[in-house]
């Protein structure tokens, strides 16, 4: 997986989430294991946004996870 964050930019992003643990919420729905079909997990912050669903294959059997991160502050025109 390439993440188009700088390792210095990352690092200050990190910083920033953790800066706000606080205000940040964690959602799921289905099992904790995360190993079944439509298991999902939602950590919701002031800035971080991080989404992981478990979905069935089309390619092969079994299921793979779906996932999508966005900073909701600074991403898609945001100021940083």
């Amino acid at each position: 997986m390439k993440i188009n964050v700088a390792d210095a930019d990352s690092k200050a992003m990190i910083e920033k989430y953790k800066s706000e643990l606080a205000d940040t919420f964690i959602a799921f729905s289905g099992t904790t294991d995360m190993n079944t079909v439509n298991d999902y997990v939602r950590i919701d912050g002031p800035s971080v946004w991080i989404e992981l669903s478990m979905q069935h294959a089309i390619a092969w059997t079994g299921i793979h996870p779906h996932s999508i991160w966005r900073d909701k502050r600074s991403d898609y025109g945001g100021n940083k």
